[in-house]
């Protein structure tokens, strides 16, 4: 199974190196459009520094996903698309070494596969019209998945579930067909050729297996807009770090770092790991483990904040993996802020706000699936946050709505 988060961030680092300019934390407010309705430049709102900014653009391409229809409302146009809602259920640990499929009750392919130091079931197919920031999964999601999957595996219900999480799939609009038969393909609509924004391209469907040759389709078609016609070659080169294999072995005795660690670190970064291990020459103390459940040592946490433009911890949960094991971050939350307000010379405040935001996003998954072994996870976690840690009287402005709705 491939970390799509990490690929994601692996994309932009090659796009970085390639001379691309990567702005998260940048949302899309505004169009430029000249007298002859061609869009000529986009207004984003910066959620870091507050400030409205411009640039300026010859073509747009619209890839926002399930939100790709509200990127083009800010142009004044129209995307139909079809959002379905897909949720997993997460176990604690590899409970198979091979991926099992079964029909579900509805007929329904669903599946179980090991993915990292977990196991994830799923999926769900719902169409939706929630708002894919807030969605969650239900309880009879979770049941769909667990009482399809026992017919193959009967003591699945005896596995440790640790969270569950739900994604929108952003899906090329089709009419009077099952939400669980839409077409996975993808779709490019180009704005001007539909009496719409000239300048803008929006991107529909397809599927993480394909993001490669979805990506190439779409830059040909850029690059014809351009009159820059030129191969692509992303299908020869590799991504950051996969250029050749590391030795584990010789560098757990170079740097006295445990194999289990830099089992972990290689398959994040390959042979990009040098760099976080060659921090630990100047600074041997940080080979200290951070988050024990991956395990991450502080070195790594370190480049990441440096080198991969996290902002949150929630950030560097995608980059890196933080707090997505068994504890759900219980032990490592307090430690990788304090890393990262260092870093980013954060305030007291902001330093406070980003653990209770860490901390609420955990929960949003964790909610609905308590029960057994996590149930007594989340009562430590309650009672080192709330008794001893006295979050839930902090002064700082947060709402604790959600997490009192959850509890």
């Amino acid at each position: 199974f491939i970390d799509p988060f990490r690929l994601c961030l692996l994309q932009a680092l090659d796009a970085r190196k390639h001379g691309a300019e990567i702005r998260t934390y940048c949302e899309v407010i505004d169009f430029e459009v000249n007298d002859k309705d061609e869009i000529k430049g986009v207004v984003f709102y910066n959620r870091v520094s507050g400030a409205t900014e411009s640039v300026k653009t010859q073509v747009v391409v619209n890839a926002a996903g399930p939100w790709a229809h509200k990127v083009a409302k800010s142009a004044d146009d129209k995307l139909p698309i079809r959002l379905n809602k897909g949720a997993h259920v997460i176990f604690d640990r590899r409970i198979v070494n091979v991926g099992v499929t079964v029909k579900a009750i509805d007929g329904r392919w669903i599946y179980l596969f090991p993915h990292e130091n977990t196991t994830l079931l799923g999926t769900t197919a719902l169409d939706t019209w929630e708002d894919p920031d807030t969605l969650v999964a239900s309880f009879d999601e979770i049941e769909y998945l667990l009482q399809s999957m026992e017919t193959v595996l009967p003591s699945i219900r005896e596995a440790r579930i640790i969270r569950t999480m739900t994604g929108v799939r952003p899906l090329v609009p089709e009419w009077k067909v099952p939400e669980g038969k839409v077409t996975r393909g993808y779709q490019i609509v180009d704005h001007g050729e539909n009496g719409g924004k000239k300048g803008l391209l929006s991107f529909l469907g397809g599927k993480l297996v394909t993001c490669r040759h979805m990506a190439e389709a779409v830059t040909d078609l850029v690059g014809t807009k351009l009159g820059k016609e030129v191969a692509c070659t992303t299908h020869e080169q590799p991504l950051p770090g996969n250029e050749d294999d590391v030795d584990i072995i010789a560098l757990s005795k170079e740097y006295d770092i445990s194999l289990h660690a830099l089992e972990r670190m290689r398959a994040r970064r390959g042979t990009e790991m040098v760099k976080v291990l060659e921090l630990t020459k100047e600074h041997p103390e940080w080979k200290t483990t951070i988050c024990t459940c991956e395990p991450i040592i502080e070195a790594e946490i370190r480049v990441a904040i440096r080198e991969e433009f996290p902002q949150t911890l929630n950030d560097l949960r995608r980059r890196i993996r933080l707090g997505t094991g068994p504890c759900q971050g219980t032990f490592c939350t307090y430690k990788a802020a304090a890393i990262l307000a260092e870093e980013l010379d954060l305030p007291g405040d902001d330093f406070l706000v980003d653990i209770l935001d860490f901390r609420a996003e955990r929960w949003k998954g964790i909610r609905q699936s308590m029960r057994g072994e996590q149930l007594a996870q989340e009562e430590l976690a309650q009672g080192m946050y709330c008794c001893v840690g006295n979050l839930d009287q902090s002064d700082v402005d947060y709402d604790l709505k959600p997490w009192e709705e959850g509890c």
